[in-house]
């Protein structure tokens, strides 16, 4: 049975935040979860000393303003070492993250582990690596990647990832905004699918 939580708190830790709900679904592999938020403000901050992990097929679930972009941002700025991921998917079962930001840290987020995880409509800005893949059967699209320092998304060692109808290094229209260092990049990849991607540099 999927079971409900939700996010009611911007601090790092305690009753009603983030990292509470996701410790809580750690602590509870045979259970399902998805992760809501209810928080009173139009852009809400999250600011992360150490990072956010995502087990054991959880869907997080943020909430989108009116134009339909993510209101919720995890600020990874605190974060120090080269891939410390803001928020870091891993595990056996399948995890969803939809509508988040993901700003300011070393890796915005990282998937790994044996794969099948998504990520829908999430933004990462200004991160030294956006997005850090290291996992088979895993999806994302519409990501707008903007600002980062040296990659916005790399692939590595992975099978069957699937990126599409997505912005890297441009705002949803396709204008020039914020360029990446480096666009989209493969390592070591097996049937790697890029479908409606505008980028700036690739």
């Amino acid at each position: 049975m999927n079971q409900i939580l939700t996010v009611t708190c911007v601090a790092d830790g305690g009753a009603g935040t983030l990292r509470a709900a996701l410790e809580h679904a750690v602590d509870h592999p045979d259970a399902r979860f998805t992760i809501r938020f209810d928080l009173p403000g139009r852009r809400n901050v999250i600011v992360v000393k150490s990072p956010l992990q995502v087990l054991a097929g959880v869907t997080l679930d943020g909430p989108v303003g009116d134009d339909g972009e993510p209101v919720v941002e995890i600020d990874g700025s605190l974060l120090e070492g080269d891939e410390t991921c803001s928020l870091a998917i891993a595990g056996g079962v399948p995890s969803l993250v939809r509508n988040l930001s993901v700003t300011g840290g070393p890796v915005g987020i990282g998937i790994y582990g044996p794969g099948g995880h998504s990520l829908v409509n999430c933004v990462l800005r200004d991160n030294r690596f956006g997005i850090i893949v290291k996992a088979d059967d895993c999806a994302a699209e519409r990501l707008m990647v903007q600002g980062a320092e040296v990659i916005s998304v790399a692939v590595q060692n992975a099978r069957r990832f699937r990126l599409t109808d997505s912005r890297i290094g441009c705002d949803r229209q396709g204008g020039e905004a914020r360029p990446n260092m480096q666009g989209v990049t493969v390592y070591e990849v097996d049937d790697c699918c890029i479908v409606s991607v505008r980028c700036n540099r690739l």
